[in-house]
């Protein structure tokens, strides 16, 4: 991962995190079509487009945060289409679909993926962004409604796309941002509440061996949490395989940086007593 402002050349002005977080066009109030494609490094070519809500109605919370683009998904895509792999796929918590749908043209006809979120509407959402990106050589797309932790559901759904045995591979972007309820009984539920039932979810539907690849933008959860969780559902410490670091203020060794990091972290579903 590189750090700086001027070292990365994904770099994007840090002001632009304050209106927007992907290329946005066709703008029709609290609606907009966000467009990807594939830059220099691609295995294959990849473009879609995807239709969601703008980011300033997120924001505005006048929607569901799942149904507009953030900046870890436009990161992860980059990585699918760098390394597409090969096999079958599963994106949690998928938001539009973004990294699911590039996996998908970048697998291929041969490939099969699985969309999920846990809110119906933003799953119908993602499923009508899948259906509007299929065609000829791009992997079949199947969406399912999902909640992290939700293991004998993660188990159905393996079974019900001929999976029994795992998926190769989780995709998720932007998925571990909040810090919880500090009400809530801390001997009930770890700290971040989101953390262990996302791990628990990724274990649940990956094959032993598999990998999770995480977008992780840093704002109220802890990367250490993140790895300890991580750990404790029997997956392997994490390597930084993309990201880039933001930094308001142009200095690289201020305390602040660590606000605007945002990496892809890749983890391995150890075997067990591995």
């Amino acid at each position: 991962m590189a750090e700086g402002n001027a070292k990365h050349a994904n770099y994007h002005d840090p002001c632009d995190l304050a209106s927007d977080v992907s290329e946005r066009a066709d703008a029709e109030g609290d609606l907009a079509t966000f467009r990807y494609e594939s830059g220099a490094g691609a295995a294959r070519a990849v473009a879609c487009a995807l239709r969601g809500v703008a980011g300033s109605a997120a924001r505005a919370e006048r929607c569901n945060t799942g149904e507009t683009a953030w900046f870890g998904g436009r990161n992860l895509a980059d990585l699918v289409c760098r390394e597409p792999g090969a096999g079958s796929v599963v994106e949690l918590g998928c938001g539009l679909g973004l990294a699911g749908i590039v996996a998908a043209a970048a697998l291929g006809a041969g490939g099969f993926v699985l969309l999920t979120d846990g809110d119906a509407r933003v799953a119908a959402r993602a499923g009508e962004n899948a259906r509007a990106n299929a065609g000829p050589g791009v992997a079949a797309v199947e969406v399912a409604e999902h909640r992290f932790g939700d293991v004998a559901g993660a188990a159905a759904l393996r079974s019900a796309h001929g999976r029994a045995g795992g998926f190769d591979r989780v995709l998720a972007a932007d998925v571990l941002y909040e810090s919880g309820d500090a009400a809530a009984d801390p001997a009930a539920a770890p700290r971040h509440w989101q953390v262990r039932p996302f791990f628990e979810s990724a274990r649940a539907f990956l094959r032993p061996s598999g990998t999770l690849d995480l977008a992780f933008s840093r704002r109220l959860v802890p990367l250490d949490d993140v790895e300890a969780e991580a750990k404790a559902c029997g997956f392997s410490p994490s390597a930084t395989v993309d990201g880039t670091m933001f930094d308001i203020f142009g200095n690289d060794i201020d305390e602040l940086t660590d606000m605007w990091q945002h990496a892809v972290l890749r983890f391995t579903l150890l075997p067990v007593g591995g």
